[in-house]
Protein backbone atom coordinates (compact mmCIF):
# COMPACT_ATOMS: atom_id res chain seq x y z
CA UNK A 1 0.00 0.00 0.00
CA UNK A 2 0.88 3.53 -0.64
CA UNK A 3 -0.10 6.81 1.06
CA UNK A 4 -0.97 9.63 -0.81
CA UNK A 5 -2.35 13.39 0.00
CA UNK A 6 -3.42 16.39 -2.17
CA UNK A 7 -4.07 20.16 -0.60
CA UNK A 8 -5.55 23.66 -1.55
CA UNK A 9 -4.39 27.13 -0.70
CA UNK A 10 -6.68 30.21 0.06
CA UNK A 11 -10.37 28.45 -0.91
CA UNK A 12 -12.82 31.04 -0.45
CA UNK A 13 -15.47 29.65 1.85
CA UNK A 14 -19.24 30.24 2.01
CA UNK A 15 -22.41 29.77 4.65
CA UNK A 16 -23.53 27.10 2.52
CA UNK A 17 -21.61 23.96 1.87
CA UNK A 18 -18.56 23.90 -0.32
CA UNK A 19 -16.18 21.02 -1.08
CA UNK A 20 -12.78 21.79 -0.15
CA UNK A 21 -11.27 18.16 -1.33
CA UNK A 22 -12.46 15.28 -2.96
CA UNK A 23 -10.98 11.81 -3.47
CA UNK A 24 -12.49 10.66 -7.21
CA UNK A 25 -12.79 6.89 -6.85
CA UNK A 26 -11.70 4.70 -9.90
CA UNK A 27 -13.95 1.17 -10.04
CA UNK A 28 -12.40 -1.38 -8.01
CA UNK A 29 -9.41 0.72 -6.36
CA UNK A 30 -9.86 0.67 -2.83
CA UNK A 31 -9.07 3.78 -0.74
CA UNK A 32 -8.73 4.73 3.36
CA UNK A 33 -8.84 8.61 4.26
CA UNK A 34 -6.89 9.17 7.02
CA UNK A 35 -6.40 12.63 7.43
CA UNK A 36 -8.08 15.91 6.66
CA UNK A 37 -7.01 19.33 7.82
CA UNK A 38 -8.16 22.32 7.18
CA UNK A 39 -6.76 25.96 8.68
CA UNK A 40 -7.05 29.71 8.20
CA UNK A 41 -5.59 31.09 5.27
CA UNK A 42 -2.26 32.22 5.53
CA UNK A 43 -2.57 34.58 2.38
CA UNK A 44 -5.47 36.94 4.35
CA UNK A 45 -5.57 38.93 7.50
CA UNK A 46 -6.85 36.12 10.27
CA UNK A 47 -10.79 37.18 11.35
CA UNK A 48 -13.02 35.51 13.67
CA UNK A 49 -14.51 33.02 11.66
CA UNK A 50 -16.41 29.83 12.74
CA UNK A 51 -15.83 27.35 10.29
CA UNK A 52 -17.18 23.40 10.05
CA UNK A 53 -15.88 20.91 8.28
CA UNK A 54 -17.86 17.56 7.13
CA UNK A 55 -16.83 14.67 5.05
CA UNK A 56 -18.38 12.11 3.68
CA UNK A 57 -19.36 9.18 0.85
CA UNK A 58 -20.29 10.04 -2.40
CA UNK A 59 -21.29 8.71 -6.17
CA UNK A 60 -20.14 10.38 -9.16
CA UNK A 61 -23.28 11.01 -10.45
CA UNK A 62 -22.92 15.02 -10.31
CA UNK A 63 -19.24 15.48 -9.84
CA UNK A 64 -19.27 18.81 -9.85
CA UNK A 65 -16.57 21.31 -10.77
CA UNK A 66 -12.92 21.47 -8.91
CA UNK A 67 -10.91 24.31 -9.19
CA UNK A 68 -7.84 22.44 -9.56
CA UNK A 69 -7.22 18.70 -10.32
CA UNK A 70 -3.80 18.10 -8.32
CA UNK A 71 -1.91 14.78 -9.04
CA UNK A 72 -2.47 12.94 -5.86
CA UNK A 73 0.98 13.39 -4.03
CA UNK A 74 2.85 9.86 -3.18
CA UNK A 75 4.37 10.15 -0.01
CA UNK A 76 6.93 7.37 -1.09
CA UNK A 77 9.04 9.14 -4.83
CA UNK A 78 9.90 6.09 -6.07
CA UNK A 79 6.49 4.44 -5.39
CA UNK A 80 3.76 3.61 -7.80
CA UNK A 81 1.30 6.28 -9.02
CA UNK A 82 -2.51 7.24 -7.44
CA UNK A 83 -5.05 4.54 -8.83
CA UNK A 84 -7.55 7.35 -8.37
CA UNK A 85 -7.93 10.95 -8.79
CA UNK A 86 -8.71 14.10 -6.85
CA UNK A 87 -10.10 17.43 -6.67
CA UNK A 88 -10.05 20.83 -4.75
CA UNK A 89 -11.67 24.04 -4.09
CA UNK A 90 -14.87 23.20 -5.74
CA UNK A 91 -16.96 25.98 -7.52
CA UNK A 92 -19.81 24.05 -8.01
CA UNK A 93 -20.82 21.33 -5.50
CA UNK A 94 -20.82 17.34 -6.10
CA UNK A 95 -24.71 16.61 -5.08
CA UNK A 96 -24.61 13.00 -4.21
CA UNK A 97 -23.35 12.86 -1.03
CA UNK A 98 -24.89 9.96 0.93
CA UNK A 99 -27.31 11.14 3.20
CA UNK A 100 -25.42 10.40 6.42
CA UNK A 101 -22.14 12.54 6.31
CA UNK A 102 -19.66 12.24 9.26
CA UNK A 103 -19.51 15.58 11.32
CA UNK A 104 -15.41 16.18 12.23
CA UNK A 105 -14.39 19.19 13.79
CA UNK A 106 -15.11 23.09 13.86
CA UNK A 107 -12.60 25.70 14.27
CA UNK A 108 -12.30 29.61 14.30
CA UNK A 109 -9.95 30.78 11.01
CA UNK A 110 -7.40 32.57 13.34
CA UNK A 111 -6.28 28.21 13.86
CA UNK A 112 -7.19 25.05 12.12
CA UNK A 113 -7.69 21.48 12.83
CA UNK A 114 -6.64 18.20 11.73
CA UNK A 115 -8.51 15.15 12.08
CA UNK A 116 -6.28 12.08 11.82
CA UNK A 117 -6.49 8.63 12.56
CA UNK A 118 -3.86 5.44 12.17
CA UNK A 119 -3.97 3.21 9.25
CA UNK A 120 -6.94 0.47 9.74
CA UNK A 121 -9.33 3.26 11.15
CA UNK A 122 -10.14 5.58 8.16
CA UNK A 123 -12.97 6.37 5.83
CA UNK A 124 -13.21 3.01 3.53
CA UNK A 125 -15.54 3.97 0.57
CA UNK A 126 -16.38 0.98 -1.15
CA UNK A 127 -15.73 0.18 -4.82
CA UNK A 128 -19.32 0.10 -6.17
CA UNK A 129 -21.94 2.51 -5.11
CA UNK A 130 -20.14 5.23 -2.86
CA UNK A 131 -16.60 5.02 -4.16
CA UNK A 132 -15.36 8.81 -3.71
CA UNK A 133 -15.16 10.90 -1.09
CA UNK A 134 -14.83 14.69 -0.22
CA UNK A 135 -15.16 16.73 2.50
CA UNK A 136 -16.92 19.69 2.70
CA UNK A 137 -16.34 23.77 4.45
CA UNK A 138 -19.29 25.96 5.78
CA UNK A 139 -18.78 29.41 7.31
CA UNK A 140 -20.79 31.61 9.74
CA UNK A 141 -19.53 34.50 6.77
CA UNK A 142 -17.17 33.94 4.19
CA UNK A 143 -13.63 32.82 5.11
CA UNK A 144 -10.54 31.72 3.21
CA UNK A 145 -9.28 28.39 4.43
CA UNK A 146 -6.06 26.13 3.54
CA UNK A 147 -6.69 22.37 3.55
CA UNK A 148 -5.04 18.96 2.99
CA UNK A 149 -6.21 15.52 2.61
CA UNK A 150 -4.09 12.07 3.48
CA UNK A 151 -4.97 8.41 2.40
CA UNK A 152 -3.68 4.90 1.57
CA UNK A 153 -4.35 2.93 -1.33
Amino acid sequence: MSKFWVGFENFTTATSNKTGAKIIGAANKSIEVVEIGCFGSRAVAPADIQHNVNAGFLTNATAGTPGASPTPEPFYKIGSASGNTAGVAYSAESTAYVTNVFQLFSFNQRGGMRWSVPQGEGFKPDANANFSFGWRVISNSAGAVDGNVMWWE
